[in-house]
C-alpha cells in the first residue's frame, strides 16, 4: 500500500495566492448588514472565480478601492456621509478601470440618474443572484 502525504502547509498557501489572483476582485458596498449577509450567502457559489470583499461604509470602500484595487464595486446608493453617487464618482476618478454596478432599493429615476453616468448598470433589490452574477460577467467580457 502505498502512502501520499498532504502537500505542506506553503504549498497550500502558494496554490491559494494563485488561485487569488485570478479571481475577479469584487466590493461590495451596503451599509444594511442584512444586505451584505444575503449577498454573501447567495453569492457563496462564486467563490472560485470571484475574490469577494464586502464593506459597510462608502467612506471605507473609497479608502480600499484606492489602497487595493478592486475590478468590480457593487454599491447601494443610500448610505450615510457618502451616496453611492459620491463614491461612483470616487472610482470615476480615483480607479476608472473598475467596473460599478448600483444595487439599489430606490426606484425614483432621478435619485438614481447621478449614478447612471458612472455605473454599468442599476439593479434592483431584492436582486436575483443569477441576474448579478450575469451582469458582472458581462460586462467583464465587454472590459
Amino acid at each position: 500500500m502505498t502512502m501520499h502525504s498532504p502537500p505542506s502547509r506553503g504549498s497550500r498557501r502558494r496554490r491559494s495566492a494563485t488561485a487569488a489572483l485570478s479571481r475577479v476582485r469584487v466590493l461590495f458596498v451596503d451599509d444594511e448588514p442584512q444586505v451584505l449577509t444575503g449577498l454573501k450567502n447567495r453569492l457563496r457559489r462564486q467563490r472560485r472565480e470571484w475574490d469577494m470583499h464586502f464593506v459597510s461604509s462608502s467612506t471605507d470602500a473609497a479608502k480600499r478601492i484606492v489602497a487595493e484595487g478592486f475590478d468590480v464595486v457593487v454599491t447601494d446608493m443610500q448610505m450615510p456621509r457618502m451616496d453611492g453617487a459620491a463614491l461612483l464618482a470616487h472610482i470615476h476618478d480615483h480607479a476608472p478601470e473598475t467596473v460599478c454596478f448600483v444595487l439599489t432599493g430606490e426606484s425614483r429615476p432621478e435619485a438614481t440618474a447621478k449614478a447612471s453616468s458612472y455605473a454599468r448598470a442599476i439593479l434592483r433589490k431584492p436582486c436575483e443572484a443569477t441576474e448579478l452574477i450575469d451582469s458582472v460577467k458581462s460586462a467583464l467580457a465587454k472590459k
